[in-house]
């Protein structure tokens, strides 16, 4: 193997590229590119014309480089006969699986640090996704806190068991039960008022069947609703 620098005008593809990039993502590249450089070399072979490159792996980093004007790049240049080459491009493209709470743990961590709006750039994720993530994040936490399964290391796993994260949507009703839970229960935040409203349930309804849960979410059928019996009551 090779190392060195080549221009970027001296690349070609060795064949059509089977993964796709979108234009946020390609922004999201380019935005990393600027930032910080190359994260790695692009994996080239000797082209069939003298003077040019067939690339194995890093086609969208060659891309981002050509529409930013970056001159040369460092690349790594392989031999070997053309099974080799192209078994080379494909061990080059496989991906390892997203392991989903750490990296939503790690989102909503530097959504926090950086903004939204910063980490929309180097992620192509959805910024009002993003948004949502580092409040909901607060409740993950003190849900945590309270359950007893928070870790201090942060480098453990999560075999012992985590929070549920909730998401709720912001509408008039949801923050009405928020209000009405709070005072119900006697808690000051929402997400011990939504706590105390798993507890409850955990405690009192956990062997209930649906009958007994449609008789506590719904007043007598004789009985006309009021704001007192319209709520759901706690049981004993």
């Amino acid at each position: 193997m090779i190392i060195g620098f080549v221009s970027t005008n001296n690349f070609v593809r060795r064949r059509e590229n089977y993964r796709a990039m979108d234009e946020v993502e390609m922004a999201t590249l380019q935005t990393s590119l600027e930032a910080n450089g190359f994260q790695g070399l692009i994996v080239a072979c000797e082209g069939t014309k003298p003077g040019t490159f067939e690339i194995l792996d890093g086609h969208h980093r060659w891309e981002a480089a050509q529409a930013l004007g970056v001159p040369e790049v460092p690349v790594a240049l392989l031999s070997g006969d053309e099974d080799a080459k192209d078994l080379a491009m494909l061990s080059f493209n496989v991906t390892g699986s997203v392991k989903p709470d750490i990296y939503v743990d790690f989102l909503a961590e530097m959504s926090r640090r950086v903004g939204a709006d910063i980490l929309a750039q180097y992620t192509a994720v959805d910024r009002d996704f993003l948004a949502d993530l580092a409040e909901v994040s607060s409740l993950d936490s003190a849900l945590a806190k309270d359950l007893g399964t928070a870790e201090d290391d942060k480098t453990s796993d999560h075999s012992r068991g985590r929070a549920l994260t909730i998401i709720l949507p912001r509408s008039d009703e949801v923050v009405a039960l928020l209000k009405w839970a709070c005072a119900h229960y006697g808690v000051k935040g929402e997400g011990d008022a939504v706590l105390a409203a798993l507890r409850d349930c955990h405690e009192n309804l956990g062997s209930a069947d649906e009958a007994t849960f449609q008789t506590r979410a719904e007043p007598p059928a004789d009985e006309p609703a009021t704001s007192d019996s319209a709520q759901p009551e706690r049981l004993a």
